[in-house]
């Protein structure tokens, strides 16, 4: 890859001020390389940067990730059927924001937290009073999520939390 572009003809490129083109650089939102004392970028990164096509690609790698991670956890009982054993978690927002949701059920949580933190969104389940992490995710999965379970009404926000309730109760 050829790195033939300055931090001030990237930011030009990318139609950003040149602060926050740093600020980009330091969350490690874009990638760039340091030559002789200076930043410099490449053409083709700056394409993928400017379109999205790479946060795009980042996204789906993640929640394939995860949700092969969820679908490892899932119990496989012996005798007993689980609720949601033979069910594949698919690649997805919704497919990941249910297996969590199933993952919190079959581990009998009291409550799911997603903390932001600088390293990333924590997701964590609240088992026999105390709260485990259980994964940290980038924030765009934890907001693709939270999107996913908004759009479904699954999600309420009565206590200034945005809260999902769980029905623990067997029915008949």
């Amino acid at each position: 890859m050829n790195y033939t572009f300055s931090l001030d003809q990237a930011a030009q490129f990318l139609n950003v001020t040149r602060s926050t083109l740093y600020k980009w650089l330091t969350a490690g939102k874009i990638p760039a390389k340091k030559l002789g004392g200076q930043w410099r970028f490449s053409e083709e990164e700056l394409k993928a940067v400017r379109d999205g096509s790479d946060d795009k690609q980042q996204l789906a790698r993640e929640l394939a990730e995860l949700a092969a991670f969820f679908q490892s956890r899932a119990p496989r009982a012996k005798g007993k059927k689980m609720k949601n054993e033979d069910k594949a978690v698919e690649p997805s927002a919704q497919g990941v924001a249910d297996a969590i949701v199933w993952d919190a059920v079959d581990r009998e949580t009291s409550d799911l937290h997603l903390q932001p933190r600088t390293d990333g969104v924590h997701l964590s389940y609240r088992i026999k009073g105390k709260l485990e992490t259980v994964r940290i995710l980038r924030a765009d999965v934890a907001e693709a999520c939270e999107q996913s379970w908004m759009s479904r009404g699954v999600l309420s926000n009565r206590t200034g939390q945005q809260q999902i309730y769980l029905d623990r109760k067997t029915k008949d």
